[in-house]
């Protein structure tokens, strides 16, 4: 599932938990990125190669808190949209000398077409996407730049986002945790958290987190 791969293990993981009060569920995102570093001679290839890095990341799901637990939100929503006519605009295949992905300069415009209904599924109509923290996959600068132009986004938004891009990379699966990790480090200060990744389609996953304050 590639880079929302944590999304669909945090979706899951709340089933699980759900199921019992004191399931608890350990979700574990691990990616070597760099088995696939085989850069051709182009430059799209040599900048999608260089956003990516190894990295690994956890955490554990539950229902209810008990004893010394500490909570660091509620899974409260998650939604997923699929593009129409992008099929080429992000790819993921696998080729003679590992997986190679393609990613098209057209993405950033893409997603400006599609990023109001998919708030408008994931959000409830009583919160506005500004009184949000936001964890939005760091896919590319043209990527986040798109995405604060179209929603109205100031970098305090985006600062979790910029901070991973920078020192860590595109992790794959581990970056969203890590996104979390950071805005839990930073003293949150919103109530709501979106989480939004990209993948091939091309489609967008999220999840919307309700957040201990």
């Amino acid at each position: 599932m590639g880079c929302f791969g944590a999304f669909q293990g945090l979706r899951t993981a709340a089933q699980i938990a759900q199921q019992h009060p004191r399931h608890r569920v350990l979700v574990i995102c691990t990616e070597l990125c760099s088995l696939h570093l085989h850069p051709r001679e182009t430059t799209e290839s040599i900048i999608i190669n260089s956003l990516f890095s190894d990295g690994a990341a956890a955490f554990i799901m539950g229902s209810e808190p008990v004893g010394f637990e500490r909570t660091y939100g509620e899974f409260v929503n998650d939604y997923s949209y699929a593009f129409q006519d992008s099929l080429d605009a992000m790819t993921w295949e696998a080729g003679d000398h590992g997986c190679e992905m393609t990613l098209s300069a057209s993405v950033p415009a893409v997603l400006q077409e599609g990023m109001g209904a998919f708030l408008q599924n994931l959000l409830p109509k009583n919160v506005s996407f500004l009184d949000c923290d936001w964890a939005i996959h760091p896919g590319g600068k043209a990527i986040i730049e798109r995405i604060e132009k179209v929603v109205g986004l100031s970098q305090e938004h985006t600062a979790a986002t910029w901070h991973v891009l920078a020192n860590h990379g595109n992790m794959s699966s581990a970056t969203f945790i890590y996104l979390l990790k950071h805005l839990q480090e930073r003293q949150r200060r919103k109530e709501w958290i979106i989480g939004m990744g990209f993948g091939p389609g091309l489609s967008i996953e999220g999840v919307l987190l309700k957040g201990r304050q």
